[in-house]
Order: C-alpha cells, then sequence, then structure tokens
C-alpha cells in the first residue's frame, strides 16, 4: 500500500487566488454563485468554472 506524500504546498495554497476566492465567497460568505460573480466582476457562468476547477485542485490530493 502506498503511503500519502504531501506536496511541499498544500491544495489550497496551490490554487489560483481568482478560483480560491470564489470558493470563499460561496462556503466561507454563504453566497450563490450569482452572487460570488457579481462581488468578483465575472458572470455566474464563469464564477462555476472557477468554483469546480478550485475543488477540483482541492480534492485531488484525496482521490489517491
Amino acid at each position: 500500500m502506498a503511503e500519502y506524500q504531501p506536496d511541499a504546498k498544500p491544495p489550497a495554497d496551490r490554487t489560483p487566488a481568482k478560483d480560491r476566492a470564489v470558493v470563499l465567497a460561496r462556503y466561507w460568505d454563504g453566497l450563490s454563485q450569482s452572487q460570488a460573480g457579481e462581488r468578483l466582476k465575472v458572470t455566474r457562468a464563469r464564477a462555476w468554472q472557477r468554483e469546480r476547477r478550485a475543488l477540483d485542485r482541492l480534492r485531488e490530493p484525496l482521490a489517491g
């Protein structure tokens, strides 16, 4: 069985700031995708893309 070897930087630190900002707006501040998009001056669709990308990056180490 392979042992988990953490990367030099945690996944949150490897996630681009713009993507991280959407996740914080959505889950920390409780905003909708539309509200997060407005706050970050992007469309709802772009906010969704950034959120998905950030969450995928955060899940990578858990996937094995």
